[in-house]
């Protein structure tokens, strides 16, 4: 599998914090705000699967906010939302969303053999 991280934030304020937390080598590719358009565009997600050559139906994005469940959903790959952000539960069920408590509930075997198969999956 590939990560990859696309966040709002400048190149050099992420750089700052993904080295301070050791976790830059954890990513395969970074987008920032400062070097592609803003979510939910295309752009970032593209830029991902062209650089770790994947197709869109091979990714899933997760994402703390409805802005990053929608630069999925939008552009043909999955969506989960998480609630480790602004976000309740009221606001991803609003718009009928998958989500977790977490990245550590999230059942990535069975999300892979949904998107795979085209079934949604429900909560």
């Amino acid at each position: 599998y590939k990560i990859g991280l696309a966040t709002s934030d400048t190149l050099p304020a992420t750089m700052l914090i993904m080295e301070y937390l050791g976790l830059t080598e954890m990513f395969d590719f970074i987008a920032t705000g400062d070097r592609y358009l803003p979510k939910p565009d295309a752009a970032m997600l593209q830029a991902f699967c062209q650089s770790c050559q994947l197709k869109p139906t091979e990714v899933i994005m997760v994402g703390d906010s409805l802005v990053d469940v929608f630069m999925g959903t939008c552009h043909g790959k999955a969506g989960i939302g998480v609630l480790t952000g602004n976000c309740q539960s009221t606001d991803f069920e609003k718009f009928e969303v998958a989500y977790f408590r977490d990245i550590h509930e999230i059942p990535y075997q069975e999300l892979w053999e949904n998107t795979k198969n085209k079934k949604i999956l429900k909560r």
